[in-house]
């Protein structure tokens, strides 16, 4: 334990010394301070991103005041795979409103049944496209079989039918056919059921509206444009792509793990300055080896003050970046445009434990990993004292 100090000790002297080249101390801090930004960096903007998953809700009657627009209905969409009797099949799944807007305007595409997404006694009810249908041989005369929907869980620790998969048990009211692409893989149901599935509650998707007249769709999409809040995607029923979507629900870890790339690479400067150190410091090393040290107690020397250096800026850097996030919540330093619709004047800011988590993980292996590299050279030949 003492012997363990010691080493802390000597290795905090060597990083505050005064240094042989003035290259080395500047090197070691720009090491210090490009980490202590680069996490800075990385904790606010994560969490931004947390308090923007946070806004669930907004205020469609600022949607309703433009011009132009007809109808409006949150939906949500997932893939899902469909059990009807004993036939499966994958499926998109979109919720909707049972007396919104699609329930309405699916009607004239009815090939079979109602367009109600729920029947008497609050049972959910699913309308199937027709390819869908047939596909699971299904018997919309019989009352007696239920449709149902599964949806992987996000997390489960056990593998088995029940773990793995949430259920849910829909009636089937009707049958359509808009065309042979749609109609053979969606399936309508209940908003309240695919939130069910998906374990999210009061989230949507989408926001679909329906515009009065054709002609004036630029011009609505140019207003809704500049009335919704950043991060909102304002598309035509031609611009919608799935794959894009995909790729703007993952954003948020794209981003984390391209910041902490940074975080990286800010990081790499411990290499060489902790190789210009050795260099600086090797006459010192070489009596400490001859007071009595041995190569793997110079080597952890060296290599805590590596550490010393990553996860003295990290913490600086972390404890920085979540003071000014906390100023941002309680204060809202930096305003957002259109914030009025969600109920947030600035940038939303949400904390998670498990975002420290990570970020402390990246840390520590940088901390263990990249010192490694310089200290090699520490061998016999470099403790050795020449007589010149």
């Amino acid at each position: 334990m003492k012997s363990s100090l010691l080493s802390y000790w000597i290795a905090y002297r060597f990083w505050k010394s005064k240094k042989s080249y003035s290259l080395i101390n500047i090197l070691t801090y720009v090491t210090f301070f490009g980490i202590m930004i680069a996490v800075a960096a990385l904790i606010i903007v994560i969490c931004v991103f947390n308090g923007f998953e946070d806004l669930n809700e907004l205020d469609l009657n600022y949607i309703k005041q433009i011009n132009g627009i007809a109808s409006i209905e949150p939906t949500l969409e997932a893939t899902a795979l469909a059990r009807y009797d004993d036939e499966q099949l994958v499926v998109k799944v979109k919720g909707i409103n049972p007396n919104g807007y699609n329930s309405k305007n699916i009607a004239p595409y009815l090939l079979y049944g109602e367009p109600q997404v729920i029947l008497y006694d609050s049972i959910p009810a699913a309308i199937l496209g027709s390819g869908v249908a047939h596909n699971l041989n299904v018997n919309i005369k019989d009352y007696s079989k239920y449709l149902y929907i599964y949806s992987i869980k996000e997390s489960s620790s056990q593998v088995s039918a029940t773990t793995l998969f949430t259920e849910s048990a829909c009636m089937i009211s009707g049958i359509f056919a808009i065309n042979q692409d749609y109609d053979n893989i969606y399936i309508y149901a209940p908003i309240d059921e695919v939130q069910y599935l998906l374990g999210i509650a009061n989230k949507f998707s989408n926001i679909e509206i329906g515009i009065s007249d054709k002609s004036n769709i630029n011009k609505v999409k140019k207003e809704l444009a500049n009335l919704l809040p950043e991060g909102f995607i304002v598309k035509d029923r031609h611009e919608q792509d799935e794959l894009l979507f995909k790729i703007l629900r993952n954003e948020r870890l794209i981003v984390f793990i391209l910041l902490a790339f940074i975080v990286l690479i800010a990081s790499l400067n411990i290499i060489s300055s902790l190789g210009l150190l050795l260099l600086d410091k090797q006459k010192r090393v070489q009596t400490l080896y001859a007071l009595g040290m041995n190569i793997s107690q110079l080597k952890k020397l060296f290599l805590r003050e590596g550490a010393m250096i990553v996860l003295g800026g990290g913490a600086i850097g972390l404890l920085l970046g979540s003071i000014i996030a906390f100023l941002q919540l309680q204060f809202g330093i930096v305003p957002m445009h259109g914030g009025d619709m969600v109920g947030h004047i600035a940038y939303p800011i949400a904390f998670k434990v498990r975002d420290y988590f990570f970020i402390i993980l990246l840390l520590l292996s940088i901390a263990i990993l990249l010192p490694r590299i310089p200290i090699k050279r520490i061998d016999k030949d470099f403790v050795a004292i020449r007589n010149v």
